[in-house]
Protein backbone atom coordinates (compact mmCIF):
# COMPACT_ATOMS: atom_id res chain seq x y z
CA UNK A 1 0.00 0.00 0.00
CA UNK A 2 1.84 3.31 -0.97
CA UNK A 3 1.88 5.96 1.79
CA UNK A 4 2.51 8.98 -0.30
CA UNK A 5 -0.10 9.44 -3.10
CA UNK A 6 -1.31 12.01 -6.07
CA UNK A 7 -4.23 14.74 -5.01
CA UNK A 8 -4.08 16.00 -8.41
CA UNK A 9 -3.60 16.06 -12.48
CA UNK A 10 -2.48 12.90 -13.95
CA UNK A 11 -1.56 11.14 -10.68
CA UNK A 12 -4.50 11.08 -8.44
CA UNK A 13 -4.72 8.81 -6.66
CA UNK A 14 -1.51 7.17 -7.83
CA UNK A 15 1.45 5.97 -6.15
CA UNK A 16 3.95 8.89 -5.77
CA UNK A 17 7.41 7.94 -7.87
CA UNK A 18 10.46 7.69 -6.04
CA UNK A 19 11.61 11.23 -6.64
CA UNK A 20 8.19 13.29 -6.05
CA UNK A 21 7.67 11.44 -3.08
CA UNK A 22 10.93 12.99 -1.35
CA UNK A 23 9.68 16.18 -2.94
CA UNK A 24 6.86 16.12 -1.25
CA UNK A 25 8.22 15.34 1.72
CA UNK A 26 10.78 17.84 1.62
CA UNK A 27 8.46 20.54 1.47
CA UNK A 28 6.18 19.18 4.22
CA UNK A 29 9.40 18.41 6.61
CA UNK A 30 10.08 22.31 5.61
CA UNK A 31 6.47 23.54 6.24
CA UNK A 32 6.20 22.13 9.40
CA UNK A 33 9.63 23.37 10.66
CA UNK A 34 10.75 19.70 12.04
CA UNK A 35 14.25 19.22 12.28
CA UNK A 36 16.83 16.73 13.08
CA UNK A 37 17.36 14.34 15.99
CA UNK A 38 19.91 12.35 14.15
CA UNK A 39 23.24 12.41 12.18
CA UNK A 40 21.84 13.75 9.09
CA UNK A 41 21.32 17.26 7.98
CA UNK A 42 17.71 16.96 7.90
CA UNK A 43 14.69 14.16 8.79
CA UNK A 44 14.56 12.25 5.91
CA UNK A 45 11.18 9.86 3.93
CA UNK A 46 13.24 6.63 5.76
CA UNK A 47 13.20 8.40 9.53
CA UNK A 48 9.57 8.70 9.06
CA UNK A 49 9.05 5.00 7.83
CA UNK A 50 11.64 3.86 10.65
CA UNK A 51 9.07 5.71 13.16
CA UNK A 52 6.00 4.54 12.07
CA UNK A 53 7.43 0.95 12.25
CA UNK A 54 9.12 1.67 15.73
CA UNK A 55 6.08 3.70 17.21
CA UNK A 56 3.54 0.41 15.37
CA UNK A 57 5.56 -2.23 17.08
CA UNK A 58 5.53 -0.58 20.23
CA UNK A 59 2.08 -0.58 20.06
CA UNK A 60 1.28 -3.94 19.23
CA UNK A 61 3.42 -4.91 22.20
CA UNK A 62 1.80 -2.73 24.62
CA UNK A 63 -1.44 -4.35 23.58
CA UNK A 64 -0.07 -7.89 24.07
CA UNK A 65 1.11 -7.23 27.41
CA UNK A 66 -2.47 -5.36 28.27
CA UNK A 67 -3.87 -8.79 26.49
CA UNK A 68 -1.68 -10.40 28.71
CA UNK A 69 -2.52 -8.93 32.19
CA UNK A 70 -6.04 -9.18 31.45
CA UNK A 71 -5.98 -13.14 30.97
CA UNK A 72 -3.70 -13.50 34.09
CA UNK A 73 -6.45 -11.24 35.87
CA UNK A 74 -8.74 -13.40 34.86
CA UNK A 75 -7.32 -16.50 35.55
CA UNK A 76 -6.16 -15.02 38.89
CA UNK A 77 -9.97 -14.29 39.37
CA UNK A 78 -10.74 -17.79 38.09
CA UNK A 79 -8.33 -19.89 40.42
CA UNK A 80 -9.50 -17.48 43.37
CA UNK A 81 -13.26 -18.70 43.42
CA UNK A 82 -12.28 -22.15 42.83
CA UNK A 83 -10.14 -21.49 46.26
CA UNK A 84 -13.32 -20.57 47.49
CA UNK A 85 -15.23 -22.85 46.84
CA UNK A 86 -12.82 -24.77 48.22
CA UNK A 87 -12.97 -23.67 51.29
CA UNK A 88 -16.38 -23.41 51.68
CA UNK A 89 -16.87 -27.01 50.63
CA UNK A 90 -14.32 -27.95 53.58
CA UNK A 91 -16.19 -25.82 55.84
CA UNK A 92 -19.34 -27.30 55.40
CA UNK A 93 -17.39 -30.67 55.39
CA UNK A 94 -16.17 -29.85 58.62
CA UNK A 95 -19.59 -28.34 60.30
CA UNK A 96 -21.06 -31.91 59.18
CA UNK A 97 -18.18 -34.38 60.90
CA UNK A 98 -18.81 -31.88 63.74
CA UNK A 99 -22.49 -32.32 64.17
CA UNK A 100 -22.19 -36.17 63.38
CA UNK A 101 -20.08 -36.51 66.44
CA UNK A 102 -22.65 -34.21 68.63
CA UNK A 103 -24.86 -36.34 67.58
CA UNK A 104 -23.08 -39.64 67.79
CA UNK A 105 -21.99 -38.30 71.55
CA UNK A 106 -25.46 -39.75 72.65
CA UNK A 107 -25.33 -42.81 71.06
CA UNK A 108 -24.13 -45.52 73.59
CA UNK A 109 -21.55 -47.55 71.66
Amino acid sequence: MPFLIGSRGKRLGEPLGERQAHRVFNALRDDLGWVNRGAHAAPRLHDLRHTIVILAKRSVTNWKREDDLEIARALSAARMTSAAEKAKKECRNILHIGKFLEDSADMPF
